[in-house]
């Protein structure tokens, strides 16, 4: 299917077009997303919740968001952009409601960096960790290697 025809589909919201495009987009993006952001950890961040939202969102306004795309990027691809910043949403809403300052504050997954040598690597350590610790008063957190 073309994304004119899949965008014909959410607006006619045929059940077929909603679930092998719409949520098998949200369901790529959701994977993308709970990998960066551990969201199946968080409260009201499962992706039935937060694809429901997206739908009525676009629901809402008619689908305008997804027709408003850019010439050469793809429905698909537009989709999952959607849908990030959705979850960015969510996550400062979260964020502000438990009194957090960061995205990554209460994850369980450690930061990475792209760093060439182990002198580099131990340079960022000590300044992600001096970060952290001003920011959060935490001391535990440190890059994987």
């Amino acid at each position: 299917m073309t994304d004119n025809d899949i965008l014909d589909g959410l607006r006619r919201q045929d059940g077929s077009v909603t679930k092998d495009y719409f949520y098998a987009y949200c369901r790529m993006a959701y994977r993308i997303f709970d990998r960066r952001y551990d969201l199946r950890r968080k409260p009201g961040m499962d992706f039935y919740s937060l694809a429901h939202e997206y739908y009525m969102s676009l629901w809402r306004r008619n689908w305008q968001p997804l027709e408003d795309r850019a010439p050469d990027a793809s429905l698909r691809t537009w989709m999952i952009n959607g849908f990030r910043f959705l979850v960015l949403d969510r996550l400062k809403e979260s964020n502000r409601e438990s009194g957090r300052t960061t995205v990554l504050e209460g994850s369980e997954r450690e930061p990475r960096f792209d760093v060439a040598d182990s002198n580099s690597r131990r340079l960022c350590a000590v300044r992600w960790k001096s970060c952290v610790t001003a920011c959060c008063g935490v001391t535990t957190c440190q890059p994987s290697s």
